[in-house]
């Protein structure tokens, strides 16, 4: 990773980046124990590195994400993949340099831990960015209430339940799967929500079919997860756009259309507002634009 960050910096101060980047430098690495150095901020227009990724647990379909509760047939909980005081302490120092931080959480058990290690945070810095939770599969309630308080930012996929269902539906319990990435519920309660792909944990990267999951809640085999929770289109569009660009800190240079930010947009061959919503993938890309210029 810190040879990757150094890459990017060159290409940036080369002007060879073709696209915008935000580079999230791993503290503990995937199978890993030993941090690593938190780096300098870096920020351009191209590139910036001012957010640092955890990993609270693992995830659903191999029952790994850390729950309250068993999975279906199994003994199994998930596994908590940070503890407490470390995390704090590692999360202190980034936030020490200025850094967001970012943490990859889905069973409840493990934004517990998040929302107690980020308060921590609050406590020590009043003004620090405001955090991220990326996922929150299985976030109760309380946890979203306290999540609003806080004012953190929440990343997730709807595009998960599209190709990941199936499993989810296989490991869950019914009170579970009712729980499962309540996008209506993050929003309902004032929630900055941002929608992505999360690649390459999925194999399908177009957005378009996330909105579609996020409207129609369907598994690949047509089962639909939580029906209740799903989201509009327009609303859709704006976590891919605007909430992301908020949760990334990015928003006075991207996420809309306005005077003084940057022209970065896509051309579709129809609108996304005006098709049925299950039909949402047959709209075909035509052209992509970075800073006024089509790429």
């Amino acid at each position: 990773m810190p040879d990757l960050l150094e890459v990017y910096k060159k290409m940036d101060r080369e002007g060879t980046l073709p696209v915008r980047i935000h580079a999230f430098p791993i503290v503990i690495p995937d199978g890993g124990s030993k941090a690593l150095s938190i780096p300098d901020l870096y920020k351009s227009d191209k590139l910036v590195i001012n957010t640092v990724k955890f990993f609270a647990d693992g995830g659903l379909s191999g029952q790994t994400a850390a729950t309250s509760r068993k999975y279906v047939n199994s003994n199994s909980k998930g596994v908590l993949r940070l503890e407490k005081e470390s995390f704090l302490k590692l999360a202190l120092e980034a936030q020490k340099k200025g850094f967001q931080i970012a943490t990859h959480a889905i069973g409840d058990v493990a934004i517990d831990l998040v929302l107690e290690v980020y308060q921590e945070l609050y406590k020590a810095y009043p003004n620090a960015p405001k955090h991220r939770i990326e996922h929150l599969g299985l976030a109760t309630d309380e946890q979203m209430n306290r999540i609003k308080e806080m004012g953190l930012h929440i990343v997730t996929q709807p595009i998960f339940i599209d190709e990941l269902g199936k499993n989810f539906r296989t490991s869950l319990d019914e009170q579970y799967l009712k729980h499962c990435y309540r996008f209506k519920t993050m929003l309902d309660k004032g929630i900055n929500v941002s929608f992505s792909t999360d690649a390459p944990v999925v194999k399908n990267l177009n957005p378009l079919l996330g909105i579609k999951t996020a409207y129609t809640r369907k598994d690949k085999a047509g089962f639909a997860i939580a029906p209740e929770q799903s989201v509009g289109v327009k609303e859709s569009v704006y976590c891919y756009t605007m909430g992301s660009a908020i949760a990334s800190r990015v928003d006075h240079l991207v996420g809309s259309l306005k005077v003084g930010k940057a022209a970065d947009f896509i051309i579709l061959n129809n609108s996304p507002f005006e098709v049925n919503p299950e039909n949402l993938t047959n709209i075909k890309i035509e052209s992509v634009w970075l800073n006024g210029q089509e790429v």
